[in-house]
C-alpha cells in the first residue's frame, strides 16, 4: 500500500513492473502526476521506533504537471536542463485533487499492516528528518518550529520556534548522565533554493536542548525588508525576450523570481544598484565564485548579461504593477 497518493500506477504486475494508468506517459495530454520528481519521501531521514513498531516518514504530498512542450528545442549545453516536458495549452488536461496543493506530512506508518496510524500535516513539502526515542518523535519544519510528538498518537507535546526553516534530523546523546538533543538549523535543499517560510533565514546554528537547562537562545538582528526593484526598464522587446530565454537556460535552475529562498529572488533587493550594476562582473567575471556562483563567460556575452538584467527589471516592473505600486 502506498503511504502517499500515487496516481500514475495502480499497482505492480507479476514481473514487478508498475501497472500504469492511461495518462502516465502524457503523450497526448497534460497530466498532474503524484508524487512529483521529489518523490513521496526525499533524502530527509525517516526513523523506526522498536517500542511502537512504527516507521515515521517525513513525506511529501504533492503533484506535478507533465506534458509535451511543442516548442522544446534540443541544446548541447550540459548546464542546460534539456527537459522535454512542459505545459501545452492546446492539449487536454488531466487534474486530480492534488493539482493545486504542495503539502508535507509526518506519517506514522505500520510496516506490518501497511497502514497509516496517524499523520501530522505540514504546510509545505520540505521539512526536516525525524528522530524517535522512547515515546517521542522529534521533527523540525519549514516554518522554523522544532516539535516533539507523542509517538503513539501524534499529539504535539512540546514545541519551540527556531525562526529559520529546518531540514536536518535531530540527534540525541548522553553526557554525564544528562540526555541532550541537538539539531542543526539552516534552510536549503532543492525546494529551499526558491522558497522560504520564515521571515528571514538566519545563519546556520546548532541548537541543543536538555531538561532543566535554561540557557538564553541566540538573538539575530532583524534584516531590513526587501523591496521590489524600481529601476527603469531600458531594454527593447527583443532584448528582454533574449534575456528571458538566457535566464531560463542558465539562471532559473537556481534563481527563482517567485519570492526566493536560500538563493535570493533578484527582483527584490536591499542593495539593488550594487547587485545589478555588478552583474557582468558576477555572471561573466566570477566575482561570486567563492559563494558557489559559477561564471558564464564562455556561454553568455556582455549583451546577454545586459539583456538578462533588463528581463529581471521587467519582471520587477510587472510585479509592481500587479501590486498597484
Amino acid at each position: 500500500m502506498p503511504y502517499v497518493t500515487i496516481n500514475w500506477a495502480t499497482g505492480v504486475d507479476e514481473t514487478g513492473r508498475p501497472i500504469e494508468t492511461s495518462f502516465a506517459r502524457y503523450t497526448t495530454t497534460n497530466s498532474y502526476i503524484s508524487p512529483t520528481v521529489g518523490g513521496g519521501h526525499n533524502w530527509q531521514p525517516m526513523a523506526f521506533n522498536p517500542k511502537t513498531s512504527l516507521v515515521y516518514i517525513p513525506a511529501r504530498r504533492e503533484a506535478m504537471m507533465y506534458g509535451q512542450n511543442k516548442n522544446w528545442k534540443f541544446s548541447e549545453d550540459v548546464r542546460t536542463a534539456n527537459l522535454g516536458i512542459g505545459y501545452d495549452p492546446d492539449m487536454p488536461e488531466y487534474k486530480d485533487s492534488l493539482a493545486d496543493k504542495k503539502l508535507g506530512a509526518l506519517i506514522a506508518w505500520d510496516p506490518i499492516t501497511q497502514k497509516q496510524v496517524w499523520s501530522v500535516e505540514h504546510a509545505t513539502p520540505w521539512n526536516a528528518g525525524v528522530l524517535t526515542i522512547d515515546d517521542l518523535v522529534f521533527q523540525g519544519n519549514a516554518e522554523g518550529n522544532f516539535v516533539a510528538y507523542d509517538a503513539k498518537t501524534g499529539e504535539n507535546v512540546w514545541e519551540i520556534s527556531l525562526a529559520t526553516g529546518i531540514v536536518a534530523s535531530p540527534a540525541t546523546y548522553m553526557v554525564d548522565d544528562v540526555q541532550y538533543i541537538s539539531i542543526a538549523v539552516g534552510w536549503g535543499g532543492v525546494y529551499g533554493l526558491g522558497n522560504q517560510n520564515t521571515k528571514q533565514i538566519n545563519p546556520g546554528t546548532i541548537y541543543t536542548f536538555a531538561l532543566g537547562k535554561n540557557e538564553a537562545m541566540p538573538v539575530y538582528p532583524i534584516k531590513p525588508d526587501k523591496v521590489l526593484i524600481n529601476l527603469p526598464v531600458a531594454g527593447t522587446d527583443k532584448e528582454i525576450a533574449n534575456g528571458n530565454a538566457r535566464f531560463d537556460q542558465y539562471c532559473s535552475n537556481c534563481h527563482k523570481l517567485n519570492g526566493g529562498g536560500s538563493i535570493p529572488d533578484l527582483t527584490f533587493s536591499t542593495q539593488e544598484t550594487l547587485t545589478l550594476n555588478s552583474m557582468n562582473n558576477i555572471v561573466r567575471g566570477g566575482a561570486y565564485l567563492p559563494k558557489g556562483m559559477p561564471k558564464f563567460d564562455d556561454r553568455l556575452s556582455e549583451q546577454d548579461v545586459a539583456d538578462i538584467k533588463q528581463y529581471i527589471l521587467s519582471v520587477a516592473r510587472k510585479k509592481r504593477r500587479e501590486m498597484g505600486m
